[in-house]
């Protein structure tokens, strides 16, 4: 086993020698050692012997070099971690909203746009990480601490300067990597939870790139044409006849009707279980694992703090041991049951 930060090694050796006359044996050494280094080298083991009818086993513990403290990692700055991250093209996407469906297919964007983002016009715009979790004291990363901030959140700055949050978007992430943690902390944490990776919102405009127009709305026109008897002159029949305009307004309006409105993917995916029009249906949702910091189990019925991660509910007990240091050994973090609270 190697760790390269600090460098380290562990190693399980087992090696066999032996001499032979024919079918005999002369003589045979065997050895079974562990060693871990280089910072103060240790080796333990046996070796076994045997020459004729003499056999024997010694065993041997041999620290070498002397007891120095492995240099710490050098602190990181995870702002410039997470703006690597949300920087790159790759961490960004549109998907559609659930029961849309894409109608049109977008081209090559890297032919029009380069590193820009060809979104979909009913398409949501989102990006998420993996270097953190957001919204999350972070008081450890890896095997180092984190220099500077260690707080992070994303939301949507409006043209009017307001920001939005978004719909928040989340990924797994392990917490014993980004909390300090004791062993038995570290035992009973899960070893993954979803926490905020990220956000979605929606798109209220769009722009074009350089000169050219990616996007172009514009209202529906159609030239009229009459049929008419063979007796009559056509030019009689076609003379001030203008082009007739349908507005975008009125596509919405009757668009429900039409022939994309009535399309069999209208009826299919989620769309499939949309209510009809002023009826109302029940749904459920599956309740989340919640954590609350509490001294033993709760009795139902009784207020409680709920947390909806094992890292939050363990920065909450960090702060109250600093406000009230008696309780520090009472209190621990524990899954929330609704009451009669038990410890995992």
């Amino acid at each position: 086993l190697i760790q390269f930060n600090p460098f380290g090694l562990a190693a399980d050796l087992e090696a066999a020698a032996a001499l032979k006359c024919g079918s005999k044996t002369l003589m045979s050494i065997m050895v079974q050692m562990s060693l871990t280094g280089p910072n103060r080298g240790y080796a333990c083991g046996r070796a076994q012997f045997r020459l004729l009818f003499i056999k024997g086993t010694v065993h041997f513990d041999v620290t070498l070099g002397e007891t120095t403290s492995p240099p710490l990692p050098m602190p990181v700055k995870l702002r410039e971690l997470l703006e690597t991250a949300l920087s790159q093209p790759g961490n960004w996407g549109s998907p559609l909203p659930p029961g849309e469906h894409a109608i049109v297919t977008l081209c090559d964007q890297r032919e029009i746009v380069g590193e820009h983002i060809l979104v979909h016009p009913l398409a949501e715009l989102q990006v998420s990480q993996k270097v953190l979790p957001l919204g999350k004291e972070i008081t450890r990363f890896g095997n180092t601490v984190p220099e500077g901030e260690f707080r992070f959140d994303l939301e949507v700055v409006k043209p009017d300067g307001g920001t939005e949050t978004g719909i928040a978007l989340e990924d797994f992430f392990a917490p014993a990597q980004f909390q300090q943690m004791e062993d038995h902390e570290k035992m009973s944490a899960p070893a993954f939870e979803e926490m905020k990776s990220g956000i979605r919102f929606s798109v209220r405009g769009f722009t074009t790139c350089g000169t050219k127009e990616i996007v172009t709305e514009t209202n529906k026109q159609y030239d009229q044409d009459i049929l008419y008897p063979p007796q009559l002159p056509e030019e009689e029949i076609t003379a001030g006849l203008e082009p007739y305009v349908v507005s975008n307004d009125f596509l919405e309006m009757v668009g429900a009707e039409g022939g994309a409105g009535r399309a069999p993917f209208r009826k299919t995916g989620v769309s499939k279980y949309r209510a009809a029009k002023g009826v109302a249906i029940r749904s459920f949702e599956i309740k989340r694992p919640t954590y609350i910091v509490a001294a033993g189990p709760v009795a139902a019925g009784t207020k409680v703090t709920e947390y909806d991660s094992y890292m939050a509910a363990l920065t909450a007990l960090r702060h109250t041991v600093k406000e009230r240091p008696k309780e520090q050994g009472l209190l621990r973090v524990m899954p929330y049951l609704g009451g009669a609270n038990d410890a995992e």
